[in-house]
């Protein structure tokens, strides 16, 4: 079955060839992704009004995806690991992506959102529920997108900040135009000592205490090439290089130990396009992934991996789109934590076929994936969009879903569990938007059954993973987006939204709650823009949760809100300087996402943007 699958993959490739060329076509597309992120905010068409500082180099993954509804972070601490949940699933059931190319780790089947670090000119944009499907396998609650941007134009910008508990950052880029080829340049490094002080509530006398051995220090580097060739063809590389250097504190009921996490990460990517009666999509792939955890036994993983994946667009008839694709990622794992060095190949097909007829829009799409010589079940969702009137949308998909055990689950020296079953289960879910000049709001429903559910939880002492029987999930998303007033020279909008959410677990015949899924999270704010200044506030909710499967809502639930303040100046004609200050946990709450690690107090953060062009 392999081969087959290898042969497949080399027809889609090489047959392509023999098309015939004609003009460029678009591609239909049901939905495009929800845009959360753009450094330049003059393209941003869907601008974050809960903070101002979203659109700018100062924001990191993390703060940015706890401005977006449907999705939390469980975070240990301030810059312990950080996982994102989306609609109630866990952090193995979000993938992400970079320039289109899965990094979730190999071994732990998810990405430390810490480590995705951003920066110049890059959109950040997540695809939720069955929208997944389209990326890869694996996504059940959704996939998160971050792409390089390259604008045809030169220019170069400085940014600088200065925050609470000794937070520093710096950060350069330049684009660069010359004939055919454009450069563009980033480079952002960042220093935190997070030794912010806590109430301790595992002691009976809560006292005060200052958190320690919670310091961070990034150093990120990117660099993008593109070259035109001729009207159709372009090829571009992508290269990044980041390093992470992070203190690992204990939660605050433990034993404290210093101990150190390293992270580095090198990629490199070879894409290739060209625009014809077949659009044509080639990327080649390879990086390095090390992470050294040192903390009383060191622990190092060592991840090489390599990918090739191309698609084909073609419009077949009016209103009539078809996209085929092929997507091959081999990975080599040295680990500490295995018996022996790893190699696994994972391997996936994908068609896709969506038109538009009248009001109405419509996808299909079916995947079929190997991944260690072991054939997943087929997936594929049903999607469909209809124009009600004016303004007026209704949106519904269906479909099947599936997910392979990451390797840890399989093979790590203690507590892995070669046994394990995949996952795989049925999704559904329905949405009613409206948009009018003022207003736009959106009600969302989706249900999730998986069966074989993998979760890791402690056995005699050691933590295994485990099939549960099953896992029910279902919620509701509202949000909505007011403009109050739009003049020439300034506006105010408005915004809020709602999520609920009941993420169950069946186990041993009993249905029980699973661990750290809030039922209630909320989110609004205001935003106010003028020729002189900008201010947004922003607020956050979320409901009490249980950090077991066994205890009932022992983690408090919270709120907490920030306030920002900008200004932006045209010192010269081509010159302009963007200042920017923000008080994050103004009301100075103490709360915690993962229990007895605590979150930051109050504190602030100043940032100065400047760009040439």
């Amino acid at each position: 079955m392999k081969d087959i699958l290898s042969l497949l993959s080399c027809i889609i490739l090489f047959g392509a060839y023999g098309i015939a060329q004609e003009d460029s076509t678009a591609v239909v597309k049901l939905q495009a992704a929800e845009v959360l992120y753009l450094s330049s905010s003059e393209d941003l068409k869907e601008r974050i009004a809960t903070d101002s500082l979203a659109k700018f180099l100062s924001v990191d993954l993390v703060t940015l995806l706890e401005e977006t509804p449907s999705i939390w972070v469980n975070s240990y601490g301030k810059n312990g690991a950080a996982s994102p949940v989306f609609r109630g699933t866990s952090a193995a059931h979000t993938q992400v992506y970079w320039n289109g190319v899965n990094i979730n780790s190999a071994t732990l089947g998810q990405s430390d959102l810490r480590t995705v670090r951003l920066g110049a000119e890059q959109i950040v944009s997540v695809n939720p529920g069955l929208q997944s499907l389209n990326d890869g396998s694996g996504g059940l609650g959704g996939s998160i997108h971050v792409n390089d941007i390259l604008r045809r134009e030169n220019s170069v910008s400085y940014a600088a900040g200065i925050g609470s508990f000794k937070k520093r950052y710096n950060s350069f880029s330049s684009n660069l135009v010359v004939k055919k080829w454009l450069f563009k340049t980033s480079v952002r490094l960042d220093k935190e000592e997070n030794d912010f002080e806590f109430i301790n509530t595992s002691l009976s006398e809560n006292p005060t205490q200052k958190r320690l051995d919670e310091h961070l220090n990034s150093v990120v580097l990117s660099q993008s090439v593109n070259r035109q060739i001729g009207l159709k063809n372009s090829l571009t590389f992508h290269g990044f290089y980041s390093k992470l250097n992070r203190g690992v504190a204990d939660g605050i009921a433990s034993v404290q130990t210093e101990g150190e996490l390293l992270d580095k990460s090198i990629r490199g990517l070879l894409n290739w396009k060209r625009h014809s009666a077949w659009n044509h999509e080639a990327q080649l792939y390879a990086s390095k992934e090390v992470m050294n955890y040192d903390q009383n036994v060191q622990s190092e993983f060592i991840i090489f991996s390599q990918a090739f994946n191309y698609q084909l667009n073609r419009k077949i008839a009016d209103n009539l789109n078809l996209s085929l694709s092929s997507e091959n990622q081999i990975y080599q794992v040295k680990s500490d934590g295995f018996s022996e060095r790893k190699e696994v190949g994972r391997y996936s097909l994908k068609a896709k076929l969506g038109g538009v007829h009248k009001k109405f829009t419509y996808d299909l799409l079916v995947r079929q994936e190997m991944f260690r010589n072991e054939l997943s079940n087929t997936m594929y969702s049903i999607s469909g969009a209809y124009r009600i009137s004016e303004g007026l949308k209704m949106k519904i998909s269906a479909g099947r879903t599936f997910r392979f055990p990451e390797l840890n689950a399989l093979f790590w020296n203690a507590g892995g569990n070669p046994e394990l079953l995949p996952e795989n289960g049925v999704s559904a879910e329905a949405e009613l938007s409206y948009t009018s000049k003022k207003v736009s709001t959106t009600i969302s429903v989706y249900a999730m059954n998986n069966d074989n559910l993998i979760q890791w939880r402690p056995i005699d002492g050691t933590w295994t993973p485990e099939n549960f029987q099953k896992a029910e999930i279902k919620g509701t998303e509202v949000k909505v987006n007011y403009q109050v007033w739009k003049r020439a020279n300034h506006d105010l909008s408005l915004n809020g939204s709602y999520s609920f959410n009941d993420s169950q677990v069946r186990r041993n015949d009993d249905w029980v709650t699973n661990s750290y899924r809030p039922k209630h999270s909320a989110r609004g704010g205001a935003y106010i823009h003028s020729k002189w200044l900008s201010i947004s506030y922003s607020g956050r909710f979320l409901s009490s949760r249980n950090s077991t499967l066994n205890s009932q809502e022992d983690l408090l639930g919270f709120y907490i809100s920030s306030l920002s303040l900008s200004r932006a100046l045209n010192l010269a004609k081509r010159f302009k300087c963007e200042i920017h200050f923000k008080i994050n946990n103004l009301t100075d709450t103490a709360y915690e996402l993962r229990k007895w690690y605590p979150m930051p107090p109050r504190n602030y953060l100043i940032t100065v943007n400047f760009k040439h062009k």
